[in-house]
């Protein structure tokens, strides 16, 4: 741990924060990380802070790299691509997808659940987000595991401390990169209603371009990859290791719901989102000057007690959808309803298939670590699962 305030690349931060987030929390709303670097940079860890943070784009600015894609970008050009996609990706179109993802996620469960477990992302989380873009976006079947391939290196890519990067992985990002360009190219040639075919009239139209719609794409990938990985496993594991939160919601559905709602809250996907300050301003009192990097902490104020009342417990009868783990104002996820669906569709498909779900005592949980991760995420977690009578 270098001699700092609150260390973003130190490995157990990354790995398991809660524990730092509650120092940063009891200090106030806004900390200066080190004073003796250049661009200045600033956390922000409680919950009404970071809401203001994320919905003030003229002050807080996107571009922190340059790219096309809408994470990068600020209004206008933010809002003009975000308006001709949600044409395309709209929430009657994700509704009409929970037959088929059922069967995806059941294909990927029952034989899981047969043989008594396993590595559960290996399995199934690291799949169902993939296949399920897959089939949105109409591409074959045959591919599918190759672009789970390309897209689980594309995160590790964008993850890593710069110079530091592993040119297969950058291949593997330039592959995924080509193969949606080239799919796009075939949505032009033959037009269908799949959301590439949507989007390549809107190309045509000239109301978005190639550049933009390929990014959009790709961020489908990656984003909406290894946020609902996370979520699945995030959920797993804790009702792995907590029978009596399983038991409850064995026994009452409806709470698989509120449950997705307190994983998203006390575990996000992405725990942390960067800003630049574009004029000197202030947060909570602490004045921010121009130019200043800003780490919004969402897994910190997702805790916050003075908005949650359960902060770093799990409350299910409590359950509030205004965390900000999907973001806020016009950054707010596009993929949060579609997301949403695969977790309960997943969830509900694991307990009608087992009985119980208990850790691999031989075998450990792997978390990623990267220089520059702001993800939360399992790479191998082992469970034991017992299938239900009849089922094996």
């Amino acid at each position: 741990m270098t001699d700092v305030a609150f260390d973003l690349f130190d490995p157990t931060v990354q790995q398991r924060p809660f524990e730092a987030y509650v120092g940063l929390r009891d200090r106030g709303a806004v900390e200066l990380v080190d004073p003796t670097a250049s661009p200045l940079t600033f956390v922000v860890s409680h919950y009404e802070s970071a809401r203001a943070v994320l919905r003030d784009p003229e002050t807080f600015s996107s571009r922190t790299i340059e790219a096309p894609a809408m994470l990068f970008l600020d209004p206008p050009d933010h809002d003009r691509i975000r308006r001709t996609i949600n044409r395309a990706f709209t929430p009657r179109s994700i509704a009409t997808l929970e037959p088929r993802i059922g069967e995806i996620a059941s294909a990927l469960i029952e034989p899981y659940v047969a043989a008594g477990g396993g590595d559960f992302i290996t399995a199934m989380a690291g799949r169902l987000p993939v296949y399920v873009i897959g089939e949105m976006l109409g591409v074959p079947t045959d591919d599918w595991e190759k672009l789970r391939e390309w897209s689980e290196a594309t995160v590790h890519t964008l993850s890593a401390v710069l110079g530091d990067v592993d040119p297969a992985a950058v291949a593997s990002s330039m592959a995924l990169h080509a193969y949606l360009d080239e799919v796009a190219n075939r949505r032009l040639a033959d037009p269908d209603d799949t959301i590439t075919g949507r989007l390549v009239t809107f190309e045509t139209a000239g109301e978005i371009s190639r550049d933009e719609l390929v990014s959009f794409l790709l961020l489908m990938f990656v984003a909406g990859h290894e946020t609902t990985t996370a979520l699945l496993a995030h959920t797993l594991e804790r009702l792995a290791t907590d029978p009596a939160l399983l038991k409850t919601v064995q026994e009452d559905r409806e709470l698989v719901g509120p449950l997705i709602e307190e994983m998203l809250r006390t575990c996000a996907s992405l725990q942390r989102v960067f800003r630049v300050a574009t004029t000197d301003t202030e947060i909570a009192g602490v004045d921010i000057p121009a130019g200043s990097t800003v780490v919004v902490l969402i897994g910190a104020a997702n805790r916050d007690n003075r908005r949650f009342a359960a902060g770093d417990q799990i409350d299910l009868d409590a359950a509030d959808a205004a965390h900000l783990a999907f973001g806020q104002g016009i950054h707010h996820c596009l993929g949060a309803p579609l997301a949403r669906l695969e977790a309960r569709v997943a969830i509900d498909r694991i307990l009608d298939a087992a009985t119980a779900v208990r850790l691999d005592p031989d075998h450990r949980i792997v978390r990623f670590v990267g220089g520059s991760t702001s993800e939360l995420l399992t790479t191998a977690l082992w469970l034991a699962v017992a299938p239900r009578r009849g089922d094996a």
